[in-house]
């Protein structure tokens, strides 16, 4: 018999090795590229490009508003550029490219890169900020082990 009634599992099929389905926090690199909440994984951790919301839409975790003066997330942007400089240097000695080509390809690049790299930095404080709230962070849990 087939069908859902009469369904049998394939003896081939291992349920207990298949990955769990995380359902929340996503990854740190894909929060920061689509601005995924890290509490419930909605798209509500920015406003535009780099601007963030007070508390999540959704699931109403704080935020922070995007605690303008966070002076750790312009470290990735100045690395990001350090590293684009590095990179078009090393171009134009070895292959010296034609000006409208490096205008193609730098100025793209060096915007996205600084974009994304904002991004990245804004959503690891709201990861840290998150994990502290949940208790997972290291301080909290020598905190509770003292008690």
């Amino acid at each position: 018999m087939y069908g859902a009634v009469g369904a049998h599992r394939s003896p081939h099929t291992d349920l207990a090795k298949a990955d769990p389905v995380e359902k929340g926090q996503p990854p740190l690199w894909r929060a920061a590229l689509f601005g995924l909440c890290p509490g419930c994984g909605a798209r509500s951790l920015f406003e535009d490009l780099a601007q963030m919301p007070q508390n999540c839409a959704t699931c109403g975790l704080d935020f922070g508003g995007g605690s303008a003066g966070n002076r750790r997330a312009a470290f990735g942007p100045l690395l990001a550029a350090a590293v684009l400089i590095v990179i078009a240097l090393l171009l134009d000695l070895l292959w010296q490219p034609p000006l409208w080509f490096q205008l193609l390809l730098w100025v793209p690049l060096t915007m996205a890169s600084i974009i994304y790299a904002v991004r990245l930095a804004r959503a690891a404080g709201v990861y840290a900020r998150a994990a502290s709230m949940v208790g997972t962070h290291p301080k909290d849990s020598e905190n509770d082990q003292d008690s």
